[in-house]
């Protein structure tokens, strides 16, 4: 009996931290759409007001709606992506290495707006190293979302990762940033992008870690070191309780 509660309370957990992680990833992923959609729109009104200016020759008019059709493609890959993300169904492979460098640069932003810096020491992942794309970028999420929750003030978020065949490991870490104390953002207040509902635990990224058979630590013995996420060679794709799916749609 105790056992099927600790059960319980661990799936719990995992859907808590995925529902807060999905949530969390729904701004920047409006971002992106915006973004794609803003590309081919440019070209259109530059396509516009050139054939209200002069007659375009047939090859440069061509092209111009090559570029608008190009562009529109990549509207579409971002959608397919987006909708994979907030569906849980993107199975696609992808190397680590890449989607480690895509997290970094999404969330950039997030920690430089708090005056915090990303640092990433790899000491390069297997070409061979590729895990399913929905699994893979929400463990790497969650972790870095449980680094923006805890980060201390004038800090760099170190993010190591050691990997071969057989799995990585990836440690988020902060160290003391000496220049950036008493700098324009220390005493700025944490932007205020989550609520307390979605502020991630350590104890809730583990749980979530552990039903795609992966393993998060965390090290609160020290201050500075958030913890490690230790991967397997592969991931399993796991079938979240139908509680995940209401909470999304109540998001």
């Amino acid at each position: 009996m105790k056992q099927a509660q600790t059960g319980e309370h661990e799936r719990a957990a995992a859907n808590a931290t995925l529902l807060a992680v999905m949530r969390r990833m729904a701004s920047p992923l409006r971002h992106d759409l915006a973004g794609a959609l803003l590309i081919p729109s440019l070209r259109l009104q530059m396509l516009r007001r050139q054939l209200g200016a002069a007659t375009l020759a047939r090859e440069r008019l061509q092209a111009m709606v090559d570029e608008v059709i190009a562009a529109l493609d990549a509207v579409r890959k971002t959608q397919v992506e987006a909708c994979g993300w907030l569906e849980q169904s993107d199975d696609t492979p992808v190397a680590l290495d890449g989607a480690l460098a895509a997290a970094m640069a999404t969330f950039n932003l997030f920690f430089s707006a708090r005056g915090i810096g990303l640092e990433l020491r790899d000491s390069g992942a297997p070409q061979s190293l590729s895990y399913p794309a929905q699994a893979l970028r929400l463990l790497l999420h969650a972790g870095f979302f449980l680094a923006l929750d805890h980060a201390p003030r004038a800090s760099t978020l170190v993010v190591e990762c050691t990997a071969n065949a057989g799995g990585a490991r990836l440690s988020w870490h902060f160290e003391a940033d000496k220049a950036a104390e008493g700098g324009p953002h220390a005493d700025v207040p944490h932007a205020d992008i989550e609520t307390a509902r979605d502020r991630l635990t350590p104890s809730g990224v583990a749980a979530l870690c552990r039903i795609f058979g992966a393993r998060f630590e965390s090290d609160s013995a020290h201050a500075t070191a958030l913890g490690t996420l230790a991967l397997p060679a592969a991931l399993g794709i796991p079938a979240l309780s139908e509680s995940s799916d209401a909470g999304l749609g109540a998001g």
